[in-house]
């Protein structure tokens, strides 16, 4: 009995290993996944023993154990293991953040530099972009975007803002205007993930010698930014903003309101409207002085805008008292070569809308074999006579990566022939990462040719892009040597928001400290600004050192990532103008 039993078992061995039999039981059976970027149709994905594109629900096949490469055309998205499900963040290795405190990490260093979460929002804007009826709401369809880019080549691994302006230039008819926050919030929302988020819905200030104030700021239910008004230490309005968006979070209109105690204030509306692929249309702009409901001013300008989101035409049309009848009038006009790169433009100013131009400026561009900027020559021609009255010059280096490296801008103010002005700027790298900026500024007399300011600035930045040490020294009279010497040093948390800022001024150089002004901030738990101080002290002035504080009141959002994108993207500015202090 053993000895059949054996012999039985290497028979089937035997087959199993293919011995006459069907090799079928050993391959891996075909799995399904699905790429998770909002239902992208038309997405070629690659594997070993597939070669398909994606159908409506974003669904690819492979075998187990296999690889999977995404592309579009000659653009490969990148590679992952397969799996159920393949996202943007997959591909840039990347598990996505989903506490508040990660969150902010990663979208400050993305406001900034590159990184995983930057690819991973690359590819998402790319995807958006070639989206046939520009509307990710019902899916993402890139089947016809597939011939356009058979050629075409883009780094995911750019900065957000570098990549926005390649990505205009690979293929025509691209969505345009994606705010830069939005893919952020598009890629979280496909998938699945929330992530409560403090934050600000008011603000106190105290300052030492002047009237506080408060600001109340107002969110709509996705957690975009709604409002934000002011008040002064009265409770009266000092001023007040609103905003709306279309369903992709470009700004529709904006309205800010002026209403000082001692004056009678004014209100502004500015509305924006945009073709079907989001590319600019018109936008308008009116001014109602004194708040009283009548339009004085109304500005309107007009675009016309080419195959690849570029400019080719602006016209802007200025009716003061909003009679009807124009008062000034201007026209903005862009050539391209064939790789896209500006070669020349034109801005003509009719200042009393009387069919003459009153002003002319104008603008060169040339470029290396590498496509890069090498020179620019700005002209402008007051009162467009033909006969150039300033003229500007900017000359473009780059490093052995390609990098800029040194700019170097001369205007003659007058067109004699000698510079007046020269600005110099040196950026200095370590690998990818900006390290220093070398900034120089000289005014020179058109008497003798001696320098009558001059303003030396370097920059040094952390790995993250943030400015970590400024140094300046003014001379402000030509006279040998400066005559005031400042040294600001930044600190910043573990999650890149500003923790100390400390400015000391020379300002006799003398070698001594005259001025020093500390800024202070502290956080919560997961990040969110809790409240800052400020101190100026002075040598030089005999006054009581002057000091201010800010406390920011937050609220929690069941899910705060758009809030949070928007604030770092879109409002980043005014995110911090209040915390900024100010005596």
């Amino acid at each position: 009995m053993n000895m059949r039993f054996a012999a039985a078992m290497g028979a089937a061995l035997l087959v199993g290993c293919g011995g006459g039999g069907s090799n079928k039981s050993t391959q891996p059976p075909e799995l399904s996944g699905v790429f998770k970027a909002g239902n992208v149709i038309g997405l070629h994905y690659r594997t070993p023993t597939r070669d398909g594109v994606t159908d409506a629900m974003g669904t690819f096949k492979y075998l187990a154990g296999e690889s999977v490469t995404f592309s579009v055309g000659a653009i490969e998205l990148g590679s992952a293991p397969g799996a159920a499900t393949i996202s943007p963040f997959t591909l840039a290795g990347l598990t996505p953040p989903t506490t508040e405190t990660a969150l902010r990490r990663e979208l400050d260093r993305a406001s900034r530099t590159t990184s995983p979460f930057v690819r991973a929002v690359n590819i998402d804007r790319f995807l958006l972009a070639l989206d046939a009826d520009h509307d990710p709401a019902n899916g993402i369809d890139v089947r016809a975007k597939s011939v356009a880019l058979a050629n075409a080549s883009l780094d995911f691994n750019l900065p957000i803002a570098s990549f926005d302006s390649k990505l205009d230039r690979v293929a025509p008819n691209l969505t345009d205007n994606i705010p830069r926050w939005y893919p952020v919030v598009h890629l979280y929302r496909v998938l699945g993930i929330v992530v409560p988020a403090h934050v600000p819905v008011e603000t106190s200030t105290e300052l030492s010698s002047f009237p506080g104030w408060n600001t109340a700021i107002t969110y709509f239910p996705d957690g975009s930014r709604e409002s934000q008004e002011s008040f002064d230490g009265f409770q009266g309005s000092l001023y007040s903003q609103s905003f709306t968006y279309d369903s992709l979070g470009r700004r529709t209109s904006s309205r800010f309101v002026s209403a000082p105690s001692l004056s009678g204030g004014f209100s502004e509306i500015q509305q924006s409207t945009y073709g079907e692929r989001g590319t600019w249309l018109r936008h308008q702009w009116d001014r109602d002085d004194g708040s009283d409901g009548s339009i004085d001013f109304r500005t309107t300008v007009t675009f016309e805008i080419g195959d690849y989101n570029n400019v080719l035409r602006q016209q802007t049309r200025s009716d003061a008292g909003n009679d009807g009848t124009a008062d000034s009038l201007s026209d903005f006009q862009i050539t391209y070569n064939d790789r896209l790169n500006v070669v020349r433009s034109v801005s003509e100013s009719d200042l009393d809308a009387d069919g003459t131009v009153d002003s002319r400026a104008t603008q060169t561009f040339e470029y290396d074999a590498s496509h890069r900027v090498v020179s620019r020559l700005s002209e402008i021609d007051e009162p467009a006579d033909g006969n150039a009255d300033m003229r500007e010059v900017s000359l473009f280096t780059y490093d052995s990566q390609g990098a800029g490296a040194l700019e170097i801008y001369q205007r003659d103010e007058d067109v004699d022939g000698a510079i007046d002005y020269i600005n110099t700027r040196q950026w200095n790298y370590d690998g990818n990462r900006l390290r220093t900026l070398e900034s120089t500024e000289t005014q020179i007399s058109d008497v003798n040719g001696q320098p009558l300011l001059r303003l030396l600035q370097t920059q040094a930045y952390d790995d993250d892009g943030h400015v970590v040490r400024e140094d300046q020294s003014q001379d402000l009279d030509g006279i040998a040597g400066f005559d005031v010497i400042t040294r600001t040093t930044y600190t910043y948390t573990d999650f890149g928001s500003p923790l100390r800022q400390v400015s000391e001024s020379d300002v006799n150089a003398d070698g001594q400290v005259d001025t020093v002004f500390v800024t202070d901030y502290v956080y919560g738990a997961a990040g969110d600004l809790l409240s800052s101080s400020g101190a100026y002290t002075s040598g030089v002035v005999v006054l009581p050192p002057m000091t201010t504080s800010m406390r920011f009141t937050n609220t929690l959002l069941a899910d705060g990532v758009l809030a949070l994108a928007q604030q770092y993207f879109e409002f980043s500015f005014s995110a911090y103008v209040d915390v900024v202090t100010t005596f």
